[in-house]
């Protein structure tokens, strides 16, 4: 495994981190430094008397561009949080609301797990490693047809699509798994108008499928093929 390479002063570089045998262009780590001059003592809050907490701050145009460049190129993906050590009266809950800072400001990664590390003390930089594996595996996850019928039943039953373009909700006919890394899916529809499905109900199956399958980290891509009556 590659070392973490950090600089004098315990930051990230920020450079792609991949075990041996990981295609370059399948796992991507998005590293955010708080600002060197965070103060230690400072309590981690929620946006209150609209100060920001330092990993906010952090989280620049350059963070955004490259959250987006990574999005776009459906790339399994982690954030790691560096200088975790910096932040002192630590609670319990204080891990997740700056990760809910981070995913706010970071809406196009919302598939990718958050790590909060400490290149300086090498506090959970292991955990950098296992989180890559996961994805890397997450990437290469196949569905077989049984799963993804009761998948399909289970989430229509909960939500059903809107009506869209229609007077009558369009007829969802099937779901078939077509390629991995990412995984890839064909939503079968009994329209002649594949408008008649709403994308907010696409986005709906990918978060619910990941959700039940614990694909963190990976895209999950669903074309939407019309079928048309006979």
């Amino acid at each position: 495994r590659p070392a973490v390479r950090p600089d004098p002063d315990g930051a990230f570089y920020h450079a792609p981190v991949v075990n041996p045998g990981h295609d370059l262009a399948e796992i991507r780590e998005a590293a955010i430094d708080q600002p060197s001059g965070a103060q230690p003592g400072r309590k981690v809050l929620r946006l209150r008397g609209g100060e920001l907490p330092p990993v906010a701050e952090a989280v620049g145009a350059q963070e955004r561009i490259l959250a987006g460049t990574l999005a776009e190129s459906h790339a399994g993906t982690i954030v790691v949080v560096n200088k975790w050590d910096l932040i002192e009266g630590k609670e319990t809950h204080t891990m997740r609301e700056y990760e809910d800072e981070v995913r706010l400001m970071l809406p196009m990664l919302a598939h990718a797990p958050v790590t909060f590390v400490s290149a300086l003390t090498g506090r959970r930089v292991e955990k950098i490693f296992e989180r890559i594996d996961a994805v890397q595996r997450h990437r290469f996850a196949q569905c077989t047809p049984e799963e993804l019928e009761a998948f399909l039943k289970r989430a229509i039953v909960h939500h059903r699509p809107p009506k869209g373009m229609g007077s009558a909700p369009p007829k969802i006919l099937g779901l078939s798994q077509i390629g991995t890394a990412p995984p890839r899916f064909e939503l079968a529809l009994k329209s002649r108008h594949r408008k008649k499905l709403q994308e907010s109900y696409v986005r709906y199956l990918q978060n619910r499928f990941r959700n039940e399958f614990g694909l963190e980290g990976t895209p999950i891509i669903i074309h939407v093929k019309p079928v048309q009556a006979g």
